[in-house]
Formats: C-alpha cells, sequence, structure tokens
C-alpha cells in the first residue's frame, strides 16, 4: 500500500510543478521561483530513489520528502502539496512499521531468545 501511496505523491507533485511553470509562463512576468522548483524535483528524487531502492533506506527518504512537501505547501498555495506530503509520511510510517516489524520476528526465528 505504502508504494501507491508515493506513487499518488508523485504524480501530485508533478502535476503541481506543472501546472506552476506554465501558469508563470503564461504570465510573462520574470520567472518561476527555482528554488520551489528544485524543491520539488528533489522531492520527487527522493520519491521514485525510494520506490526503486536507489537510495537506501526508502522509510526514512519518504519521510524527508513528505517533510519538504509540507514545508513547500505552507509556503506556496499547495493544497496539494500539503496532501501529496501527508500520503508520502503515511508511507513512511508504514514503511518504517513493516521495516521494524520484519526485524524483530527476524530475532525471533534466528533463535536470539534470551536465557
Amino acid at each position: 500500500m505504502s508504494i501507491w501511496l508515493v506513487w499518488l505523491s508523485v504524480v501530485l507533485v508533478v502535476a503541481d510543478g506543472a501546472t506552476y511553470l506554465w501558469l508563470i509562463h503564461r504570465q510573462h512576468e520574470g520567472g518561476p521561483a527555482w528554488w520551489f522548483v528544485a524543491g520539488l524535483c528533489v522531492v520527487v528524487i527522493l520519491g521514485i530513489g525510494g520506490l526503486f531502492r536507489i537510495v537506501p533506506g526508502p522509510g526514512v527518504t519518504w519521510m524527508v520528502g513528505g517533510a519538504m512537501l509540507l514545508v513547500l505547501g505552507i509556503f506556496s498555495v499547495g493544497l496539494p502539496l500539503l496532501v501529496a506530503g501527508v500520503l508520502m509520511l503515511i508511507a513512511a510510517a508504514l514503511r518504517l512499521r513493516a521495516g521494524t516489524a520484519s526485524m524483530s520476528q527476524a530475532g525471533t526465528c534466528r533463535g536470539m531468545s534470551r536465557h
């Protein structure tokens, strides 16, 4: 389930970024806020990197991406970014919880009980 949440989050971020760039281009005034665009690109890289295991620890990677999305969403008119950030944080929590459960089960399966 966490994989679908991350995919949905990445799609929301890409759609929000494309819409932002399209609106800025149509206004013909100045350019986009590149720090905002760079932040969106980093989040997409973190999300996809965790999905394809390019980066170690997808749970932590998605947590960082989700936190970045919340910050970007707060400093912009970004309800889709806030939603994407919450989805990515939920995916991170699910991944980290599953990793903790598998580590605790691995310890008991190997006969690592205390005597």
